[in-house]
């Protein structure tokens, strides 16, 4: 049985896309196959597809967006006072997070590469800001997270969350890495 699927062989505006047909995958032993009839995709997947940065003040991605910072917040139940760590904290979930996590009445340490999403993260209420590009940037944050959201992922940032955390006598009530796909 095929499918049709989107290719994005370089980016570029729509045009680029090429529509091929695909066979569907099979499940091995132990695996399931998950039928999709509809996928989404967020204006800053558009954005990235066509070869721009992401710019913050891209919010009509708020409705995808704005559902998975509600629902990571839900699974967190953060508490007023607890501290949380908010990395991406200018990109799309990353900045609905920093304020949501504010309106809690959390302490938010937002991070974020470079002086201009730096500011953003502050605009947005984070309290302290750290430029994650920086090689040394957890340096500053042991002993003091309750909950980290990573919506960065790769191996450096998970490291250095894991790094910041490990080093409390007793580790906050949650962890939260949330990876993109891919």
């Amino acid at each position: 049985m095929t499918s049709g699927a989107a290719d994005l062989p370089r980016f570029g505006p729509p045009d680029v896309l090429v529509l091929e047909a695909v066979v569907d995958p099979a499940a091995a032993e132990g695996q399931v196959a998950i039928d999709v009839e509809f996928a989404g995709i967020t204006f800053v997947e558009t954005q990235i597809r066509a070869g721009k940065a992401a710019r913050p003040e891209m919010l009509p991605r708020l409705l995808a967006d704005g559902r998975n910072a509600l629902l990571l917040l839900e699974a967190v139940r953060i508490q007023p006072g607890e501290t949380v760590l908010v990395e991406a904290a200018a990109g799309g979930v990353g900045s609905l997070l920093v304020q949501l996590a504010r309106n809690a009445g959390a302490r938010v340490i937002g991070a974020a590469g470079g002086d201009r999403k730096l500011a953003l993260a502050e605009e947005l209420g984070a309290d302290r800001v750290v430029d994650d590009a920086q090689p040394d940037w957890t340096d500053s944050l042991s002993r003091e997270l309750d909950v980290v959201f990573d919506g960065v992922g790769g191996a450096e940032n998970a490291a250095a969350a894991h790094a910041a955390i490990e080093s409390r006598e007793t580790i906050g009530k949650t962890l939260l890495h949330v990876r993109p796909l891919g």
